[in-house]
């Protein structure tokens, strides 16, 4: 905890905003610090393991960023991205919100739509957890487990002028997208993104908590049935929604290949396509959609 400083930030969690220049991954220090709340040497000054629920880690570079597959990294300038994990802790394992990296998408999407309006109308969510503008990388989400807790790992491109050679086909930051736009808009700044951004996650996390096995949903005033309202914000936004996409089910170092419609996404996170030929469609639980190594 000694590496870290507490930021003078209000949030709508009311947890702390714990920052560190340089790590391996805010994923590491969130784990570490509930470790050490957690263990019993604590001196009396930490917060308990408990209280870290909604508490965040920011860094301004990252040395070994992860993403889903086995080693990918994330790649960052120091302070040109967003990079944090967000601790979230329950008391039962059945306590935690479906689709979790699913409606941590949203809520990027969401928030940088309410900060940037330019941005609305050209964000989709790639399943199961990527954000794009245009087509393009703008985030990446990453959740893991241990027990009761999660840890919400998130990376958001902001203020990227360029990327290596090897990305600039698949990646964009916020600023390169809103200068496309022309016109006058606020430049992007972490921390009011990170604020806002909390608000929505803590609003989409309580959302749907009325969703059954089918996907209805009870609307508590309203009394209709339909889709959560953050299950249609996804279906709203989902990448390739209705075309015909290549699918790798699995793992990412042994996928199998499945080629189909898009059709949507269960309420639990799977993802829905019809394989062609075929009359019924199967859910995915692991795997990822094929959109970089070739044409579509």
């Amino acid at each position: 905890m000694n590496r870290m400083t507490q930021l003078s930030l209000d949030t709508p969690y009311g947890k702390p905003i714990y920052h560190i220049d340089e790590t391996t991954s805010t994923m590491d220090e969130a784990r570490r610090l509930v470790a050490l709340a957690a263990g019993s040497s604590l001196q009396g000054n930490c917060p308990d393991a408990a209280s870290l629920h909604g508490a965040v880690v920011v860094a301004d570079y990252q040395r070994a960023g992860r993403g889903r597959a086995a080693g990918r990294v994330w790649h960052a300038v120091s302070g040109e991205s967003l990079l944090c994990t967000l601790i979230l802790s329950y008391e039962r394992f059945q306590d935690i919100p479906a689709a979790l990296p699913l409606r941590l998408g949203v809520a990027v999407a969401l928030t940088l739509e309410e900060l940037w309006p330019r941005l609305a109308g050209r964000i989709r969510i790639k399943w199961p957890n990527d954000v794009l503008i245009d087509g393009k990388k703008v985030c990446g989400i990453l959740c893991e487990g241990e027990g009761t807790s999660v840890y919400a790992g998130m990376g958001i491109n902001l203020l990227q002028e360029d990327f290596p050679v090897e990305l600039r086909h698949r990646s964009v930051s916020v600023l390169q997208a809103l200068e496309h736009t022309g016109g006058d808009w606020v430049k992007p700044e972490r921390y009011r993104l990170l604020i806002n951004l909390l608000d929505t996650i803590q609003t989409l996390l309580k959302d749907g908590t009325g969703t059954g096995e089918d996907g209805a949903f009870c609307g508590a005033d309203s009394g209709q049935i339909g889709l959560a309202p953050w299950h249609q914000e996804l279906e709203d936004r989902l990448y390739k929604r209705g075309e015909r996409v290549r699918f790798l089910s699995g793992s990412a170092d042994a996928p199998s290949e499945v080629l189909g419609i898009l059709e949507g996404v269960a309420p639990s996170g799977e993802l829905l396509i019809r394989p062609t030929g075929s009359n019924r469609t199967e859910r995915f639980i692991t795997g990822e959609l094929d959109v970089y190594s070739r044409s579509d």
